[in-house]
């Protein structure tokens, strides 16, 4: 019997570690390729949209709290962005973002084609990275 216990423990014990075990970089999960985790804990993803166009989506290593511009507090679990890339002129804007909740996006902020404020990235800066995963 108790042989038997200890069995079942490790078969949970190694369960829980399997599913901890952290994702590899450049690997596709539920069709987003992974780029890795930061030190808060927060995995950043990307998915190309079209041409030019991409998402990156960041979900948080812990949910927080985030107020609508409407006055509505939602906990969210992660953020998207749309960005387009002209690669000839090494320049990037956002086309489209919000917050991600349980129940989806909130406090989403969509812009016209034509209202894209496109900017080259400072060095050293998340932009720039996302930039150089395009390139």
């Amino acid at each position: 019997m108790t042989r038997m216990s200890a069995t079942h423990d490790d078969f949970f014990k190694t369960i829980t570690i399997y599913s901890q075990e952290s994702k590899i970089k450049g690997n596709v999960y539920d069709g987003w390729t992974y780029l890795g985790t930061g030190d808060d804990g927060d995995e950043l993803h990307y998915k190309k949209f079209k041409e030019n166009y991409a998402w990156f989506k960041t979900l948080y290593g812990k949910p927080k709290k985030h107020k609508e511009f409407l006055g509505d507090e939602h906990t969210t679990t992660g953020y998207l962005i749309l960005y387009k890339f002209d690669c000839g002129a090494k320049e990037m804007g956002i086309k489209s973002r919000g917050y991600l909740t349980k129940d989806g996006v909130v406090d989403s902020d969509q812009t016209k084609d034509l209202l894209i404020d496109m900017e080259v990235p400072f060095p050293d800066t998340m932009e720039e990275f996302l930039f150089r995963v395009l390139l």
